[in-house]
């Protein structure tokens, strides 16, 4: 049903007019019941040209949710569904490929979409509710710690898992600030420190060149690499404090290190600490023959500005470390 306003030359009634399909009109005022004239307008209210001010359907208005609105509570379903494909124990999705669970959770994310509906629009709205989406991803981790599978995942798994969650807040609009003030903690219980020394590629029996690195921060922790001119990890080093000394195999390496207050696992490293730092020379570990025998040379390396210091550093990007 069309409606078109005409207002009662007689008693100055704005009046609506009703044109059916059959394009019958009831000229009318419904105040003072005079004829209304449709001499100026009939040919514009004609059913051929009619301009239409609105259309009257029946509408039924959406139940609204307990969270006061079903727009974000919809994302809401559609990231606890990922959530739970990621992180499901027992579930041998997470044996699977990064390419077949980002296939799975694409499936999931069209299914949510479809079931959401006439509700979807709402979503530009709700994505704002930093607190409310924050809480649900609280509550599903809450759960999942409470279950078998989560303690048998593997770090890697985890972090996986994290990485996943930090991407879904990002397109959601959380910003970075408030993601790790409110989920900094639980990503941090998750992960261990890593080892002291880990050799990558590298022998540990032929590290007998002597290394040490002091700093001038004794509370905060650093992630030291030494790294092959060809730009592979060789020997991984972490550690907390003001001194470190360990011994390396000989051998020509690139320095690199970041440093933080809070270890967040071998993706997310320091977290909101971006600090990552190289050398500008190489550091060589030598070995050599004398009569007195075997002469290993080593390195110390001083991480804390000063006047004539032989050792620059510069910042890098965290891509390259």
């Amino acid at each position: 049903m069309f409606e078109y306003y005409v207002v009662c030359e007689f008693c100055g009634t704005r009046n609506r007019l009703n044109l059916s399909e059959s394009g019958q009109i009831e000229p009318v005022c419904g105040n003072c019941k005079n004829r209304l004239s449709l001499a100026e307008v009939e040919e514009v209210i004609s059913p051929a040209n009619l301009v239409v001010i609105g259309k009257v359907t029946e509408f039924q208005p959406p139940k609204a949710s307990s969270d006061e609105g079903c727009g974000y509570g919809c994302l809401a379903v559609a990231l606890i569904m990922i959530l739970m494909t990621v992180l499901s124990s027992g579930d041998k999705k997470l044996e699977q490929s990064p390419q077949v669970q980002q296939k799975r959770i694409e499936e999931l994310k069209k299914a949510e979409v479809e079931t959401v509906g006439i509700a979807q629009p709402a979503v530009t709205e709700a994505v704002e509710d930093n607190n409310s989406i924050i809480k649900d991803i609280k509550e599903v981790i809450s759960q999942k710690r409470k279950e078998k599978g989560w303690r048998k995942l593997k770090e890697s798994e985890k972090a996986q898992s994290w990485s996943l969650i930090q991407q879904k807040c990002q397109e959601m609009k959380v910003s970075a600030p408030v993601f790790w003030q409110e989920l900094g903690d639980l990503i941090a219980q998750d992960f261990s420190h890593p080892a002291r020394i880990s050799f990558v590629k590298a022998s540990k029996k032929n590290a007998h060149c002597p290394f040490s690195i002091k700093t001038s921060d004794p509370d905060g922790f650093f992630y030291v690499k030494l790294k092959t001119l060809s730009g592979e990890d060789a020997i991984r080093i972490f550690f907390k404090g003001s001194y470190f000394e360990t011994k390396v195999p000989p051998g020509v390496y690139i320095f690199e290190y970041c440093l933080g207050k809070k270890w967040y696992g071998p993706v997310f490293l320091f977290g909101p600490d971006r600090n990552f730092f190289g050398s500008t020379d190489y550091l060589h570990f030598t070995v050599d023959e004398e009569e007195e025998g075997t002469r290993y040379g080593g390195m110390q390396i001083e991480l804390f500005k000063q006047i004539n210091g032989n050792f620059q550093t510069r910042p890098i990007d965290e891509a390259s470390f």
